[in-house]
């Protein structure tokens, strides 16, 4: 904080999916429910695989900070 304000900048995250396939190679999506199947293809496959797994949404940090 500074002056009673919070500095910094906005994270967001990439697209993923968009990511992988800048970099030539598989993306995969799961959630946390389904993620053992798409895990298992992901460590099975012979090639890199970025794998996104969906989360519920969180609450941001500086909502907390009082």
């Amino acid at each position: 904080r500074y002056k009673g304000r919070f500095i910094g900048t906005d994270l967001h995250n990439p697209d993923f999916m968009k990511l992988a396939e800048a970099f030539s190679i598989k993306g995969m999506q799961a959630t946390p429910d389904g993620l053992g199947p798409v895990l298992r293809e992901a460590l099975d496959a012979e090639a890199p695989v970025l794998l996104e797994v969906k989360l519920p949404n969180m609450m941001p940090p500086f909502q907390i900070v009082r």
